[in-house]
């Protein structure tokens, strides 16, 4: 595209230049929605309206798209307001306007468009109080680590305060365990960040919550988790402070007071289910809440100690924290005979056995390797069920003597086990949770070997009456999880206490 006849032709239509306004919108984040887009350009709607059109006539999606799905905003109901990316040619009117940095925006997923969203809002809040603020640039450390560096953080927001301190303001959106990896590593650069001194930035990091209510408890407490594991791995208290409070009520009435109002922010320490504003009062289950008074990783005492061997130090005290998390919440998926409960928390049970060797931040080497973490997980999981195993032994077994394996009765008798894995925890394969065996040897491609395959409905993740509709990343980590351990049950069977299926 002729980006120079472009410029002219906007010039020409809008001399006051009120398309470079809205394209400035733009360049934090690469993402503005339309009520973002009118509140920083003045325009009313019909002036937004025609001049979108106009953008959209004269480039096509090159200089600003709109996004094709929905991003609601947490908390809030109603049709969401429609989100725009910045596009390549949107990119290259700022670069020719003097903004040498601009870039196309190159988010694709519901996830990551809404925190772009909401990093936004944050500085548009703090503009409007007249403050300065530098989105996602870097901040380098005052003092030198070992090894000499300087460690360097990116945080979302960085706002000069009234009287000239800086502060941290981090969005965050909602969180189950298997991301605590990347909680930890978060924590961990915060913790090297502050330990190097932080110069005139405030040691108290503000965490903005974009969660919906029903969402936020579980958020807050794999923060707790990681706070306790990166406290553990530091021995001793860290250099820095999380306070949270959740995307809504700061919006509705920011703070930029240093200390933060403790009257509104609320600490998240380890060790403890600390409140976020905007939660409800909930007890039991974060970390160092023991029933019988353990350390806070004593746990890692039932864990074999050649499996914690097989991983570095951050990845031992992962899988202790998984452990315990598992301890904690797998027996609340047991078995009813009368009448079985599905209950969501069995896909959270599923992810985090699938993510002890499969999870977010694991290194390639690390997923290349042989899934000790996750198959040992499973087999304690079937432990804590014994009427599960032991149907699954019935299953597998029967006939094994006298059977004729085929492709055609492999793929029946695991389809079989799959259904009596899922009939136990109250769930049905159907429409709504399709659990299906599959050959990859009608792919051609790959390991040559039976697999798994799951699509689950949205609305088969959400609680009874949150009202929460789940995420397309949120629904892929479900499918990709249930698949692994459902595969597991086959391909691992005699590691997890089964025994090896003759047709394996």
């Amino acid at each position: 595209m002729d980006v120079e006849a472009l410029r002219k032709a906007l010039e020409e239509a809008f001399p006051d230049g009120r398309w470079l306004r809205l394209l400035e919108v733009f360049l934090p984040t690469g993402v503005a929605d339309y009520g973002q887009m009118q509140r920083v350009t003045g325009l009313s709607r019909d002036q937004m309206d025609v001049l979108l059109e106009r953008l959209a006539r004269l480039g096509g999606g090159s200089v600003v798209r709109p996004y094709s799905f929905g991003v609601p905003r947490p908390g809030v109901r109603g049709r969401p307001a429609v989100v725009y990316g910045l596009g390549e040619a949107g990119a290259a009117l700022l670069r020719a306007a003097g903004h040498r940095d601009a870039a196309a925006c190159g988010y694709e997923e519901v996830r990551e468009v809404a925190h772009a969203r909401a990093v936004l809002d944050v500085r548009l809040a703090a503009e409007a109080a007249g403050l300065g603020v530098r989105t996602e640039a870097e901040l380098v450390a005052g003092g030198k680590a070992e090894g000499g560096h300087r460690p360097v953080l990116r945080p979302d927001n960085v706002v000069t305060l009234p009287g000239g301190v800086q502060a941290l303001y981090e969005v965050e959106q909602d969180a189950d365990l298997s991301l605590l990896r990347r909680v930890v590593e978060s924590l961990r650069r915060k913790a090297a960040f502050f330990g190097c001194g932080g110069g005139k930035v405030s040691p108290v990091v503000r965490v903005v919550y974009a969660v919906v209510p029903e969402r936020l408890e579980r958020t807050v407490e794999v923060w707790e988790r990681g706070l306790g594991l990166v406290v553990e791995e530091v021995g001793g208290p860290l250099p820095f402070r999380l306070v949270g409070m959740t995307l809504g009520e700061f919006l509705e009435r920011p703070d930029w007071s240093e200390p933060p109002d403790e009257g509104r922010w609320r600490g998240i320490e380890p060790g403890s289910k600390s409140q976020v504003a905007g939660s409800k009062e909930q007890g039991g289950g974060g970390v160092g809440e023991r029933k019988s008074g353990e350390g806070a990783l004593a746990v890692r005492g039932e864990v074999p100690a050649a499996l914690l061997r097989r991983s570095p130090a951050d990845d031992r005290r992962i899988l202790a924290a998984y452990w315990q998390w598992l301890q904690e919440r797998g027996p609340e998926v047991a078995y009813t005979e009368e009448h079985p409960r599905p209950d969501p928390v069995f896909f959270e049970v599923m992810g985090v056995i699938y993510a002890a060797s499969h999870g977010e931040g694991q290194t390639v080497v690390r997923r290349a390797a042989y899934p000790y973490a996750s198959v040992y997980l499973l087999g304690k999981y079937l432990e804590m069920h014994p009427k599960l195993r032991g149907r699954l032994r019935r299953v597998l077994e029967r006939g094994r003597e006298t059977m004729r394996w085929n492709v055609t009765t492999i793929l029946h008798r695991m389809q079989g086990v799959i259904r009596e894995f899922l009939r136990y925890h109250g769930y049905e394969v159907g429409r709504w949770l399709l659990a299906v065996p599959e050959s990859s040897w009608e792919r051609g491609e790959g390991p040559q070997d039976f697999g798994v395959r799951v699509r689950i409905h949205p609305e088969v993740l959400m609680g009874e009456g949150d009202g929460v509709v789940p995420g397309q990343e949120a629904v892929a980590r479900a499918e990709e999880a249930l698949a692994w351990v459902l595969w597991a049950l086959f391909a691992y069977a005699e590691e997890i206490g089964l025994k090896a299926p003759p047709f394996w």
